[in-house]
């Protein structure tokens, strides 16, 4: 099982420690990734009088901070403002394989993509969490942008996006915006709050779970799924994405990996 959430503005409206108590539920049964946008995180490491939102979202939750993209246009030109940008935190037993930024857009339009791929008991996900445009249109562009990256055309066992604004598009645009790529839209849940997408690949297979909580009363959107790793034939190795040490020493299924 992977459980999968998202939230803007975490920390707008109450303390890390309110809403680690308001998404309490969510936490106790598991969380395996939190993909959050717009958190804020001190310009500096050296600088200790600022507070990092991120550190202390990752401490009270009791999650790691896995890896931050800045926004592109910063709230205050003060030398030392803190920055803020997208966050994603992993869950006990999640592996970060890898982790970046590119961007998308053009001009005011350009927007800061943060990338995890992560994996859990050998099912790979890569997730997209960045700031989603307010217009179709515009959603129509970043979305297309995402899904000609080259780091699409690895086999995963799904993909997901995570956003702050809900999405303004048809079933139909979703198709052609994905249609040159390996993944196809399989669920797709919006609130005011944002937006997750998810994309099952064409060797893998994903089943949808109801989730033991009423959803109205945790900030935030979120999904529990189980994604099946993807195997080309009986005789070949599984095919997911290893980690640099699993790459060198080689894989094998009986190997343990710390």
């Amino acid at each position: 099982m992977f459980r999968l959430a998202t939230l803007s503005r975490p920390c707008d409206h109450m303390s890390a420690e309110e809403l680690t108590l308001k998404m309490s539920p969510l936490l106790s049964q598991g969380l395996d990734l939190l993909c959050c946008q717009s958190v804020g995180q001190s310009a500096s490491l050296q600088d200790k009088k600022q507070e990092n939102e991120a550190t202390l979202l990752a401490q009270h939750m009791g999650l790691t901070y896995s890896c931050f993209a800045s926004d592109r246009r910063r709230k205050d030109t003060e030398k030392n403002s803190p920055l803020f940008g997208q966050v994603v935190f992993s869950g006990p037993g999640v592996w970060v394989l890898n982790s970046g930024s590119f961007l998308i857009g053009e001009g005011k339009n350009e927007e800061a993509v943060l990338f995890a791929l992560v994996r859990k008991n050998g099912s790979s996900v890569l997730v997209f969490n960045f700031h989603l445009a307010d217009t179709a249109k515009k959603q129509e562009q970043q979305l297309t942008q995402i899904f000609q990256q080259n780091i699409l055309k690895e086999p995963y066992g799904a993909v997901a996006i995570c956003t702050d604004q809900p999405s303004l598009l048809s079933q139909k645009k979703w198709f052609n915006i994905t249609s040159h790529s390996t993944y196809q839209p399989y669920q797709c849940e919006t609130c005011d709050q944002g937006m997750i997408g998810l994309f099952k690949s064409e060797q893998g297979s994903i089943t949808q779970y109801p989730q033991d909580m009423d959803p109205k009363n945790i900030p935030g959107l979120s999904l529990l799924v189980d994604v099946k790793r993807t195997v080309r034939s009986r005789r070949s190795r599984p095919s997911f994405p290893l980690s640099f040490r699993e790459q060198w020493l080689g894989y094998r299924d009986n190997r343990v990996f710390a």
